[in-house]
């Protein structure tokens, strides 16, 4: 099934709303004001109320509660402020659809979450000046799975099960029962349907092959797909076929220079800041 064909079995593929590509357009635009940027998401009560309820979470903690979205674009930054938002906006809007027995979908969010979070950890360790984004990045990482599980259940019911059985990676189990096609693949079509930014449509195409986006892996990609898999290895949540833990490229352990002494540390931080994460898992939900 190709690129094209797959896009035609799936009818509607979701779109971002309007107020979402409004905030992604404002903070990719340097002439954009602090003022502009909180007008735009204030008059979005129910996403207002979403963000200030993220931001004065234990995942940022702050000391002093944060009580508008003025006080909050002037602590977090453009940046944050819209992957918060946009990070909202795609739990909202996977809430609906249909079932799949094969997926618990809380616990693909919790995976997708811990990898958004080992990813801004090891951003923060090779001091990448994005961490924020680097989070982001690895929560959307897979977003192509939760739109094969919503609208082409049967088949990916059939490729949740043959992931399990046989004990395989599930992107083996998807090129199998999808015809070559890949949830990265989907994944990359959808960030590019949304206009996210390209270094975004990159890590959802490459996460799992970064060496295929170009002559030098982007760091941004290395920091998702070291992160995918150290959240794999911890068993955080379940990205569907049980964290079966694929091998980091050599390329990448030499782009982030993680000694093999260091993931216990890396490992210890990891739990410790999952415990953080509530918020998000009550969003997912």
């Amino acid at each position: 099934m190709d690129l094209e064909k797959l896009a035609g079995r799936i009818k509607d593929l979701p779109t971002l709303p309007v107020v979402i590509n409004k905030i992604i357009t404002l903070v990719e635009n340097p002439k954009t004001s602090a003022a502009d940027l909180a007008g735009v998401v204030s008059r979005d009560p129910a996403l207002t109320a979403k963000i200030l309820s993220v931001v004065n979470s234990a995942f940022y903690g702050f000391p002093r509660k944060i009580a508008t979205i003025s006080h909050a674009v002037m602590i977090l930054g453009f940046g944050d402020i819209k992957n918060i938002a946009l990070s909202v906006s795609v739990f909202d809007m996977f809430k609906k659809g249909r079932k799949n027995p094969g997926m618990n979908v809380e616990d693909f969010w919790k995976h997708s979450i811990g990898t958004g979070v080992c990813s801004r950890q090891l951003g923060k360790r090779v001091k990448y000046p994005e961490a924020e984004e680097a989070f982001i990045a690895g929560l959307l990482h897979d977003v192509g799975k939760i739109v094969f599980l919503q609208y082409l259940a049967d088949e990916y019911h059939d490729v949740l099960s043959l992931a399990r059985e046989e004990k395989i990676w599930i992107r083996d189990a998807e090129m199998r029962v999808l015809d070559g096609s890949d949830h990265c693949e989907l994944g990359g079509l959808i960030a590019e349907k949304w206009k996210l930014p390209y270094r975004l449509v990159k890590v959802m195409k490459f996460h799992h092959e970064p060496t295929d986006s170009g002559d030098d892996i982007d760091m941004l990609t290395a920091l998702v797909h070291a992160g995918d898999i150290f959240a794999r290895a911890r068993r955080i949540g379940d990205g569907g076929d049980g964290n079966f833990v694929p091998s980091l490229h050599k390329e990448v352990w030499y782009k982030l220079k993680i000694g093999a002494s260091e993931l216990n540390k890396i490992y210890e931080e990891l739990e410790e800041e999952m415990k953080k994460t509530e918020e998000f898992l009550e969003l997912a939900k």
